[in-house]
């Protein structure tokens, strides 16, 4: 039995790695309401907003 390979299926990255840096960054060193009002806690939703709101800039 062959083993499959863990993880994403798709090995392509939508972000730069500059851009994934800017993301991880945003996301230690700060809290979502900071860039959204009305969210308390980084979900997966929050942390789309904010990749667009980058890529946006």
């Amino acid at each position: 039995m062959a083993i499959a390979k863990r993880g994403p299926k798709n090995a392509h990255c939508r972000l730069t790695e500059d851009q994934e840096q800017k993301v991880i960054e945003a996301i230690r060193g700060y809290m979502p309401d900071q860039y959204k009002p009305g969210s308390v806690l980084w979900t997966r939703d929050s942390i789309a907003q904010l990749i667009k709101q980058f890529q946006g800039d």
